[in-house]
């Protein structure tokens, strides 16, 4: 093998991969990332046979080949690496070359045929998404997804999707996280090409000198006038396009799956935060998502899911609106006093008193006592929370203002945005010990 590339994208596709590898494994082999020049394409792997992580970056492949490293120190040495080309080829099969600007290295290597491939799955039903609303709707619920071995289906985020509405939700036996979206209202980000246009020609100007521009300016407005034309006649063509792109997604068959809690965090962590075009497809067993350059495959847990719909309640006995920050601000300063083994012995107070939430927490290292301004609509109340489960929920909820219900002393509270229902939290009151 053969090959030379960008050291920035290689670091960058090093490091994804790498998600994939366990920190101790039985099998040495799993320990490496599979590099394979083809075409004028290096792909690269690994995985722990739960997760495989695959990335594409173009190369000049001077010489197909494959071969196995160890993934630890292939990706040390590339991120020490100058930002220059990195040339990796194979002096024999039991050694590899890095090669960047005047820097050197040798790895000893593992035949790329011992390395499990990446699944190969047909494309008969293939869900497309914004891949960073998909990214967004995991962060949304995903601190909520259960670690009791127990109840395998908990382990795991639900995500199914119904009318162009993509849900997700995540139940621990304590708590629900719920997020909503609608799949196909994106908003691209605008970009000021009025402004662009201008710093350039200032820029020009300076460089060149104003005359040359003029001229210059005139050519380009000549050019414009055609593309205008141009734009006018194709513009019923691309109406076209788009109206039968709008009838393809609305065709497109719903999603319901059973993400595995390590998935969904590793998912967070490398799908890119903004717009772009992702899919998901898979069997009843496995399941691979694809994004960018990357792709990665997962087994899918099986089984049905918790009922959840018919756990959030519809009636309440008080009805709270406060601002998010100051809520969240609040019970992380109630919750310094709490050590993490004790939360059940020391909760948070939550005192409805008309319209003052009052936020109180003691414990041995002492207490804490805060009032904020609220709108209630009800009776007071007073319940206890693990402040963990407040916090999480209050973080994943962007807007100004949230609605707090409370049921009853021990009955579940619904947090969720004032003016949508995109978000629902509910969480379980902790029963207070006297």
């Amino acid at each position: 093998m053969d090959i030379n590339c960008n050291k920035e994208q290689l670091e960058k596709s090093v490091n994804i991969c790498q998600r994939a590898i366990s920190a101790k494994t039985a099998y040495k082999i799993l320990e490496g990332i599979n590099i394979e020049a083809a075409g004028d394409v290096l792909i690269m792997h690994c995985t722990d046979n739960d997760i495989g992580i695959e990335c594409r970056i173009q190369a000049y492949v001077e010489k197909e080949g494959n071969m196995t490293v160890n993934a630890k120190l292939f990706g040390e040495m590339v991120r020490r690496l100058p930002d220059s080309v990195v040339r990796i080829y194979s002096i024999d099969e039991k050694k590899a070359c890095i090669l960047s600007g005047d820097a050197y290295f040798e790895l000893f290597t593992i035949s790329g045929d011992e390395f499990p491939p990446f699944p190969e799955i047909g494309k008969e039903s293939v869900f497309s998404i914004d891949q960073s609303l998909f990214r967004k709707t995991l962060q949304k619920t995903s601190f909520a997804i259960s670690i009791d071995e127990s109840r395998k289906t908990l382990t795991g985020l639900l995500i199914e999707s119904e009318n162009n509405e993509i849900t997700a939700v995540a139940v621990d036996g304590f708590r629900i996280a719920l997020s909503k979206q609608l799949i196909y209202n994106i908003e691209k980000p605008k970009i000021d090409e009025e402004k662009q246009e201008d710093e350039q020609k200032q820029e020009d100007e300076q460089k060149y000198g104003k005359e040359q521009v003029q001229r210059e300016d005139q050519v380009n407005e000549q050019k414009k006038e055609q593309e205008q034309k141009e734009d006018q006649v194709n513009e019923q063509e691309e109406e076209q396009e788009r109206g039968q792109g709008k009838e393809q997604r609305e065709e497109q068959e719903d999603i319901h799956v059973i993400i595995p809690g390590k998935t969904v965090n590793e998912l967070i962590r490398i799908i890119p935060s903004y717009p772009g075009a992702m899919s998901l497809y898979g069997t009843r067993k496995q399941m691979i998502v694809e994004f960018e350059n990357c792709r990665l495959n997962s087994g899918i847990i099986e089984g049905e899911f918790f009922n959840y719909k018919y756990l959030i309640p519809e009636q309440f006995e008080t009805d709270v609106s406060v601002r998010t920050i100051d809520l969240l601000d609040a019970v992380e300063r109630a919750s310094l006093i709490i050590a993490t083994d004790l939360i059940k012995r020391y909760p948070v107070l939550l005192c409805v008193k008309g319209d003052i939430l009052e936020i109180k927490s003691t414990s041995n290292l002492g207490i804490v006592d805060e009032k904020i301004k609220v709108q209630t609509q009800g009776k007071d109340i007073e319940v206890a929370f693990n402040p963990r489960f407040l916090s999480e929920a209050l973080k994943s909820i962007e807007d100004a203002y949230i609605r707090i219900n409370f049921t009853s002393e021990l009955g579940p509270c619904i947090i969720r945005p004032l003016n949508n229902n995109r978000f629902v939290h509910l969480i379980l009151p902790v029963k207070r010990m006297v």
